[in-house]
């Protein structure tokens, strides 16, 4: 399995985009986790499609069958969200087990300002945690994300996301802390200090803040300093600090920029050398090759090895941001097959109405793929619902029974959240006829009755139950 995969659940897409300039300015070594290029389409926004979802429903793989983890019901103001109600089910799928509200408001540049949570209590929603955004300049890069929690009637700071750039917009530090009895304390944080040539980085030295209890210090850590021809790095000189100065560790040459353009995730250059240093001696240690065919990128790594050079790893990346498509495929050099045999990857399966060109995103399955077993592995689905009528549908925690799912098929769910006792429950043909009873004589709040509907004829029945003091009809349709 991907040893470093992500967490997946989350969002659906986020499209990457850089510019040109970016991509002459950005340093290589950030460039070989080519893992997730593919997984942060996670956030793409849903205005890639014609029209925006008003509800989804997340499944995860278990136990080979999907289950129903949670479902979101979006309210949209101008193509902005400022709602979404979520349902978090409990390990059988069915059983609703926190339901939270999220509202958002945004700024004069349609930028997220604040986000409150809330969490349902009984039957009234109550505060439980709200973010405040703040940005740099015109930008999307925030410089502060304000976390409080709701305590005894107020809100409380409890953390700050802190980020700083300097007056070229290049972020300089990224600092997280908590609050404890009116203190800041650092928990994490790293920090980037730029030396220019005019626009050009000259250089760049990172630290990494390291807590002492209720104290810390900045202490370097790494540091790169590049060689221009014209306005693009062609060679870059990597040092790490050891004891209290620093030691030269790899050196990056041959760099050679021949993207052809058109698909802003190529940020590599086309050829890269890395050398290390052994006994004072710069020697070659890997070098990489990226060749680019319409939205596709193959990245070939080759050690050095016996004073040749020696094939070690394939990684194919594509992705296509208008069709919502991506996949990620790791191969390593098997010498025994003289080949590349396929040891990590991750896909993008995406379901529409009519084509991808034509008609809206039905569904989404990302897979793994399984060494072991050689074979792709379900992780995650989305479906989306375009049409609040015949989305997932929300349930009324504050009725005393909610049928779903509807329309049915196989099963259906009556969930009870009241208690109550001599309860009945009759379904009705569309003739009229009864075709099915039982009673109970004692329901609790939150048990879920399951009705298996395989036997029953598609159409439209009638659903009522009655207890000692209550009494509902309701329609459903099995299909």
């Amino acid at each position: 399995m991907m040893k470093n995969l992500p967490f997946l659940l989350a969002f659906l897409f986020v499209f990457m985009g850089f510019s040109a300039n970016s991509i002459t300015n950005r340093k290589t070594k950030k460039l070989d986790q080519r893992k997730n290029v593919v997984l942060d389409q996670k956030r793409l926004k849903s205005t890639i499609v014609e029209s925006q979802a008003d509800s989804v429903a997340f499944f995860i793989w278990q136990n080979d069958a999907w289950k129903l983890n949670y479902t979101s019901r979006y309210t949209f103001e101008d193509n902005l969200q400022v709602e979404n109600k979520s349902y978090y089910y409990q390990d059988d799928g069915v059983t609703v087990d926190i339901v939270t509200l999220s509202t958002n408001s945004y700024d004069g540049m349609n930028r997220l300002s604040q986000m409150i949570v809330q969490n349902l209590e009984g039957e009234a929603f109550v505060n439980s945690i709200r973010y405040t955004y703040s940005y740099y300049n015109d930008t999307d890069s925030t410089t502060l994300i304000l976390t409080e929690a709701w305590d005894n009637g107020q809100w409380v700071v409890t953390s700050r996301q802190i980020n700083r750039y300097d007056d070229k917009g290049h972020e300089t530090s990224f600092i997280m802390a908590v609050e404890s009895e009116g203190m800041q304390i650092i928990t994490f944080g790293d920090s980037t200090m730029y030396e220019y040539d005019g626009d050009g980085i000259l250089s760049e030295t990172s630290y990494e803040y390291v807590s002492l209890g209720f104290t810390g210090s900045w202490n370097p850590t790494e540091k790169w300093d590049y060689t221009w021809t014209g306005e693009i790095a062609t060679s870059s000189l990597v040092s790490e600090y050891v004891g209290d100065q620093w030691v030269e560790k790899e050196k990056y040459t041959d760099v050679v920029w021949d993207n052809p353009g058109g698909f802003d995730l190529m940020l590599e250059p086309s050829h890269y050398k890395i050398q290390v240093k052994k006994s004072d001696v710069w020697t070659d240690s890997l070098q990489v090759d990226n060749t680019y065919e319409g939205e596709m990128q193959t990245r070939v790594s080759q050690l050095f090895e016996n004073n040749a050079w020696v094939n070690y790893l394939k990684e194919v990346t594509s992705f296509t941001a208008e069709l919502m498509y991506g996949e990620y495929l790791e191969y390593i050099w098997s010498t025994n097959l003289s080949d590349w045999v396929l040891n990590e990857g991750v896909q993008i399966i995406n379901e529409y109405e009519k084509s991808a060109l034509e008609g809206r995103l039905l569904s989404t399955i990302i897979q793994e793929y399984d060494n072991t077993l050689e074979k792709w592995i379900n992780m995650i689905k989305q479906e989306y619902f375009y049409d609040s009528a015949t989305g997932v549908q929300e349930i009324d925690l504050e009725d005393w029974i909610f049928a779903y799912p509807i329309p049915a098929e196989g099963l259906l769910n009556l969930q009870f959240n009241k208690h109550l006792d001599q309860v009945e429950i009759n379904i009705y043909n569309a003739a009229g006829s009864k075709v099915f009873n039982d009673k109970i004589g004692y329901i609790t709040e939150g048990f879920i009755y399951r009705k298996d509907l395989q036997g029953f004829n598609k159409g439209l029945y009638f659903l009522h139950v009655r207890s000692s003091d209550k009494s509902k009809a309701m329609k459903i349709i099995v299909q």
